[in-house]
């Protein structure tokens, strides 16, 4: 699964940014030391949050591409709905709990079946099943998902532009 790739490069690319090495440093009226600087811990875990959100829309996509296939043989099971689970896990560059993907498990639920006496899937009694798959429910699961997506790509973005603006008024 190239998830786990995408995570580990997202964090290598923005690994050295959390490293507290790379704070600012300005001298204070007292003659202390202040230190300030960026903390990307909450893009992190939009990126991390984005990246489990397109895992699972990646499962739903399966889920509505097979929603109406049928077994390649007469009597066999088809298509069993898949469900994406979400796992909490630390994260050491972060110091903080991520969510994660979890185990992708399977929908015990029974299968739809249709009487269908000429199909070349059907049973002896004439009957077809079809997947467990609600093209309604799995919708709305996307839309659900797409949602959580964007809004985490859109907290990327508007980070990205508040330090671009920050660094433009260091400048000059």
């Amino acid at each position: 699964m190239a998830t786990p790739g995408i995570a580990a490069n997202a964090y290598a690319r923005l690994a050295s940014i959390t490293n507290p090495s790379n704070a600012l440093t300005r001298t204070v009226g007292d003659g202390g030391q202040e230190t300030s600087g960026p903390n990307f811990g909450q893009v992190l875990k939009d990126v991390v949050n984005s990246v489990v959100e397109s895992g699972r829309m990646r499962v739903i996509a399966e889920n509505i591409a097979n929603a109406d296939s049928t077994p390649q043989t007469p009597g066999a099971d088809p298509y069993r709905r898949r469900i994406p689970t979400f796992r909490s896990e630390m994260d050491r560059a972060l110091d903080a709990r991520v969510v994660g993907l979890g185990p992708v498990r399977t929908d015990p639920t029974d299968f739809r079946i249709k009487y269908e006496p000429g199909h070349p899937a059907a049973d002896a009694n004439g009957n077809v099943k079809y997947p467990n798959v609600n093209s309604l429910v799995e919708m709305t699961d996307l839309r659900e998902a797409q949602r959580s997506y964007e809004a985490n790509v859109n907290v990327i973005g508007a980070t990205r532009r508040m330090i671009q603006r920050t660094l433009d008024i260091l400048r000059g």
